[in-house]
């Protein structure tokens, strides 16, 4: 019989191992070995993320209201309001400045610091000196 020529034989390539489980499939599939690194862990670092993220979300919005809100007050402080300020001049005049509202009647405007002390010494003639009655102020009395 005729024996094969042996010729420049080039060795057998050995053959590819076969998969024991599955990871091991995959493995073969995409070319990348498994390192071990669960998912959960993955997903647990990424909500952790999520979390700090959102509570500095929560804490730089709180302060940039606070801060709106102090700017605003400022604002308001700095306005000028002529109709009040006027307001209250008229309203000042009128607690501490001597006026003639109708001669004819006998009404007149006083100080309301002599007008409490008017009050207050008619109430005590009014109890005889004894301030130690109860005295009722009535309009009129």
């Amino acid at each position: 019989m005729t024996e094969p020529k042996e010729s420049a034989h080039e060795p057998e390539a050995p053959s590819p191992p076969v998969p024991t489980s599955a990871a091991e499939a995959v493995d073969d599939l995409v070319g990348v070995q498994y390192e071990g690194v669960g998912a959960g862990l993955i997903m647990g670092f990424i909500f952790t993320c999520v979390i700090v993220i959102g509570g500095l979300v929560w804490v730089g919005m709180n302060w940039a209201e606070s801060e709106v809100q102090k700017a605003q007050e400022a604002a308001a402080a700095n306005l000028n309001y002529p109709e009040l300020r006027q307001a209250e001049l008229t309203a000042t005049g009128q607690l501490n400045h001597y006026e003639v509202i109708d001669a004819a009647q006998g009404r007149y405007r006083i100080p309301i610091d002599r007008a409490i002390d008017l009050m207050v010494r008619e109430a005590y003639l009014a109890t005889g000196g004894n301030d130690s009655q109860t005295l009722q102020l009535l309009p009129g009395n």
